[in-house]
């Protein structure tokens, strides 16, 4: 779905947009950089987990994708609608 087709649909119910925030690259760079973070920190903590080997695969699998194709490609918004009251 579109931005545009968010905005139509918050208006016929209503609302209108009062805020928008767009992502850069280097907003969405860090917003994987810390989810790795944490995730290689409780490797850290737990080096005896059964399920250790799972985290690990998980967190370079997440790299990996994140590096070889969604970077190039990814970005996000938050649009912030806002009730315009009685019609």
């Amino acid at each position: 779905m579109t931005e545009d087709e968010l905005l139509d649909i918050a208006r016929a119910k209503g609302y209108e947009l009062f805020y928008a925030l767009h992502s850069s690259r280097d907003d969405w760079d860090r917003y994987e950089s810390e989810n790795w973070r944490g995730l290689a920190d409780w490797l850290d903590e737990h080096p005896a987990h059964p399920e250790r080997d799972a985290v690990l695969r998980h967190l370079q699998a997440s790299q990996d994708e994140y590096l070889q194709y969604a970077r190039e490609h990814i970005g996000w918004a938050r649009p912030t609608p806002a009730d315009r009251g009685p019609r």
